[in-house]
């Protein structure tokens, strides 16, 4: 294990993530900064110096910003990766994308885009719009769609360009954590997710955004991360009291004409024809 530590932000650095092939680390936190560094600790560039603290950060897909009808290109040309960025900001998410030049005078540019995250009844700002806190965010590969929950007890999904795709119904508690499930041989475009809480974990489906399951874990208090396994068919979750939740995705579903099996258990197997 070797140690190094930098100076990063002026406050609590409260959220890190590599980006999809590991070359590059954003971190973001209290003092509203979101940078990004390279493997050896060396800072590349710094995004952003927002006006909240960023509770929230995410990776898009690599192709995103090269694909983006808002293009940004490389002041210095030639090589470099890019990517963009998903952070929250109060009640806004915030998509900045940054492409790092390469080969001689190097250099980036970079766009911003930011919409309103209406987690909370509209008209109650005196913008017009939402007021809940955005404390969580996963963006999806996969579909390119983007999860955020807030602390007003709703998650929403919203496409890369910012339209709203599904908003849930209202929860008796902060959603604390969202997480996209790794793609797996059932799922292959990694379209459930997780959604944390109080005590809970709910498994959803991405296309409608309908609940799976749910799972109360009593005394573990809110949900604050997740992890998934390599082959998304097992996770972790890490609670606020003390306490680490171990899980394992059983439920999946196997049809064959109006035949459905589902496997509700680990061993357990339920078959009905469903044209009766």
């Amino acid at each position: 294990l070797v140690k190094k530590s930098k100076n990063s932000h002026d406050g609590a650095v409260v959220t890190l993530s590599w980006n999809g092939d590991g070359t590059s680390l954003a971190s973001a936190g209290d003092d509203g900064c979101v940078k990004v560094w390279s493997r050896s600790g060396l800072l590349r560039t710094q995004l952003a110096s927002l006006p909240l603290p960023v509770y929230g950060l995410t990776w898009g897909p690599c192709s995103y910003v090269m694909s983006s009808r808002e293009t940004t290109t490389s002041a210095g040309g030639g090589g470099g990766g890019g990517g963009a960025i998903c952070v929250t900001n109060g009640c806004y998410l915030i998509v900045m994308g940054h492409v790092e030049g390469g080969g001689g005078g190097g250099g980036s540019d970079k766009t911003r885009r930011r919409w309103k995250n209406e987690h909370t009844l509209k008209n109650n700002g005196s913008d017009g719009g939402g007021g809940g806190v955005v404390l969580c965010v996963d963006w999806n590969h996969r579909s390119d769609v983007i999860l955020s929950g807030s602390e007003d007890g709703r998650f929403r999904l919203f496409s890369s360009d910012g339209l709203c795709l599904f908003t849930s119904s209202l929860r008796e508690y902060p959603v604390t954590c969202v997480s996209w499930r790794r793609p797996h041989r059932d799922d292959p475009g990694g379209c459930c997710f997780l959604v944390g809480s109080f005590e809970s974990l709910e498994l959803c489906d991405g296309n409608g955004g309908y609940v799976q399951c749910r799972e109360v874990f009593r005394g573990a208090g809110s949900v604050t991360s997740v992890a998934w396994s390599h082959d998304g068919r097992k996770l972790v979750a890490g609670c606020a009291g003390d306490a680490l939740v171990f899980g394992v995705v059983v439920d999946r579903v196997k049809e064959w004409g109006s035949w459905v099996a589902q496997l509700v258990e680990s061993k357990k197997i339920v078959v009905g024809d469903y044209c009766r």
